[in-house]
């Protein structure tokens, strides 16, 4: 994954709400601190979050991928992008972990999939146990509008 062709996606799909200076920076950012985590699911989620502004706030949430931090925290991410994605990568491989975890135990109905590492992400470890699947569906068509926007569907 290139951060040109998640720019290039971001702004074919939602070059009406981000400007596309806007776009090619957090695509840049979100390729390099990715890690083991998708790029495209990583601008899928900071897309509905915070429409990719470093200095979204909601409630206790701000920044680009809306982690949960203090007030001190929340202006040094709208100063500093990549700290706001370094943050949120961080949180969702730990969303990850609680399912896999979770799923050793043989917790009823929390599994290591996709759906439930989305649900802890969205609304800590309650989403996974109380299935609050609807906002970690709307990161999946949102991740999934991205890959159509992409040559050979965001495969390269």
């Amino acid at each position: 994954m290139t951060a040109a062709l998640l720019c290039a996606a971001i702004v074919a799909v939602w070059g009406a709400e981000i400007p596309p200076a806007r776009a090619c920076a957090a695509a840049t950012i979100i390729v390099e601190v990715a890690g083991a985590e998708d790029p495209v699911l990583v601008a899928a989620i900071a897309i509905g979050e915070s429409r990719l502004d470093p200095a979204a706030t909601n409630g206790r949430a701000c920044g680009p991928m809306a982690v949960v931090a203090p007030p001190a925290r929340c202006r040094a991410w709208a100063r500093d992008e990549r700290a706001g994605y370094v943050a949120g990568v961080a949180m969702l491989g730990q969303a990850r972990a609680y399912c896999a975890r979770r799923a050793r135990r043989r917790a009823p109905g929390i599994g290591p999939g996709l759906l439930c590492t989305l649900a802890v992400y969205a609304s800590g470890p309650r989403g996974a146990r109380d299935r609050l699947y609807r906002q970690p569906r709307a990161m999946l068509r949102r991740a999934r509008a991205l890959r159509a926007a992409m040559p050979m569907g965001g495969s390269s």
